[in-house]
């Protein structure tokens, strides 16, 4: 075999291979760009494999939205706050949200579970994240419940609900598997509780660990569950 002959079969085999690499990087592109594409319904699929009753950081735009609201509230940023709600007025005095700030201090891995709401397009969105206090070295993690409604065409947080709309939330927060949510996250504090003195010494310091967020706190949850669970026991006296 000649030199150039020798040449040519490199140059074939060089070839084929980047012929075979360029095939291969095209069919994983394609399979994420597919992934991603169908996310949303795999997620579904998922959720409704599992038969619960949300969904799990199914909409992009809530997420977006939740974590922007969350770094507002830690970083006291009037104008976006104003602008993740529907109210803009409940954040004209800042004056609770700074001394809030001085004590939550950031929220990281935040995973956001959703419920359809009241009416069409309406959410409900349980946002579950580990919470950064000051002074305190483990991030427990913490659970905020909002209302979502969708406000020229984006998604708001509902700072003025209705009577209505509270009872369809409580309704929702009763169900089995939201309640697993707060049971988790209650698990992980106590975890951390009994793991970190500087936790409980800011608890003390508060004087009240369940009320560090807004909303529809740990607290009132825990007091509606014992409600449910009082109902059923004086059903059961009757029959």
């Amino acid at each position: 075999m000649t030199k150039q002959q020798a040449r040519k079969n490199r140059l074939k085999k060089i070839k084929l291979l980047v012929f075979i690499w360029v095939i291969f990087i095209m069919a994983v592109g394609a399979g994420v760009f597919l992934y991603i594409k169908n996310y949303k319904k795999i997620k579904d699929a998922v959720d409704k494999k599992n038969n619960k009753i949300y969904e799990t950081n199914s909409i992009p735009e809530v997420n977006e939205l939740m974590g922007t609201y969350l770094k507002a509230l830690t970083e006291c940023d009037q104008e976006t706050l104003m602008k993740c709600t529907t109210d803009p007025s409940a954040f004209m005095d800042m004056t609770d949200y700074k001394n809030r700030a001085d004590k939550v201090r950031g929220y990281s891995d935040i995973n956001c579970y959703t419920v359809e709401g009241l009416n069409d397009s309406d959410i409900i969105c349980f946002v579950i994240a580990k919470v950064t206090l000051k002074d305190v070295e483990s991030t427990p993690k913490d659970i905020i419940c909002s209302y979502l409604v969708k406000q020229d065409g984006k998604y708001v947080i509902d700072s003025g609900l209705s009577t209505e709309k509270i009872d369809f939330m409580n309704e929702k927060i009763r169900e089995k598997d939201i309640q697993a949510l707060y049971k988790k996250v209650k698990a992980d504090e106590d975890k951390c509780l009994k793991e970190d003195e500087t936790l409980r010494k800011f608890y003390e310091e508060i004087g009240n660990g369940g009320n560090k967020t807004e909303d529809i706190s740990k607290k009132k949850t825990e007091e509606m569950s014992e409600e449910k669970s009082e109902d059923k026991s004086e059903e059961k006296s009757k029959k």
